[in-house]
């Protein structure tokens, strides 16, 4: 519900970016009356439209991967990136995903570290 209340007041700014547009932005620029702005009736929508973009990737994805003839567990990755929709699904989800923001914790988990004087017991992120 927040994003939606941060995209409508994106929206209402006279300035707002073309290329920064969403479904909110649309809806609240439409020739549509003011109550059928309101939030709820803006975030159902945004709600309906995501949820049906999903599920109709989803059953794209699922259908592409059942007409395979050996079970994907047992596929050759090289097989896996002949699939035009698994290979288009998978580089959405790496354009959308935020890079990592911090490093990533290295653990020892069988025996404790040593750093000059310190002792760093097994299992401590470093």
């Amino acid at each position: 519900m927040q994003d939606t209340k941060t995209l409508m007041a994106a929206a209402a700014l006279p300035a707002s970016d073309e290329k920064q547009r969403a479904i909110a932005h649309e809806i609240l620029k439409s020739k549509l009356t003011s109550p059928e702005k309101s939030l709820d009736r803006v975030f159902d929508d945004v709600t309906t439209i995501t949820g049906a973009g999903f599920e109709t990737t989803a059953s794209e994805l699922r259908a592409e991967i059942g007409s395979m003839d050996a079970d994907p567990s047992e596929v050759e990755s090289k097989t896996l990136e002949q699939l035009p929709y698994l290979t288009s699904t998978l580089m959405e989800g790496l354009r959308l995903s935020p890079a990592i923001a911090t490093r990533m914790a290295g653990i020892s988990l069988d025996k404790d570290l040593f750093y000059g004087n310190w002792r760093l017991p097994a299992g401590t992120p470093v």
